[in-house]
């Protein structure tokens, strides 16, 4: 039993690794679309179409980012068969997190973002 679950987890990164593959390559599509439009290089774009595009790139490099860390830990879970691997957990301030990072995230995961208490770096 142990050697089925150990062989289903590397198919299950195998899986993850894969697929976060097959998403990045349509999201760098994106990125660099509306980084062309965003240049004007299509055409000039008014003030809402510029702020639309600006999210939507925003959103697609934070999808992205989001993409290439479920590749990394699928990695990493994939070479921790092989060889073993020290990890070090850190505590993590999602209220200290950097605002730009995803554009209306802080609303939603901290309902008062002045008064959150962030620790010095």
């Amino acid at each position: 039993m142990p050697g089925e679950a150990q062989e289903s987890d590397r198919l299950k990164s195998i899986f993850l690794a894969t697929m976060s593959h097959e998403l990045r390559t349509p999201l760098n599509s994106i990125i660099g679309f509306t980084g062309i439009m965003l240049q004007g290089l299509a055409g000039p774009l008014n003030n809402e179409q510029h702020k639309q595009m600006t999210m939507v790139k925003t959103s697609a490099r934070h999808l992205l980012a989001l993409i290439n860390d479920v590749l990394d830990i699928s990695k990493l879970k994939l070479d921790s068969f092989s060889r073993p691997m020290k990890l070090t957990l850190m505590p993590f301030h999602y209220a200290c997190a950097q605002p730009d990072s995803a554009p209306g995230w802080r609303e939603t995961a901290v309902p008062n973002p002045e008064t959150a208490i962030c620790p010095a770096d």
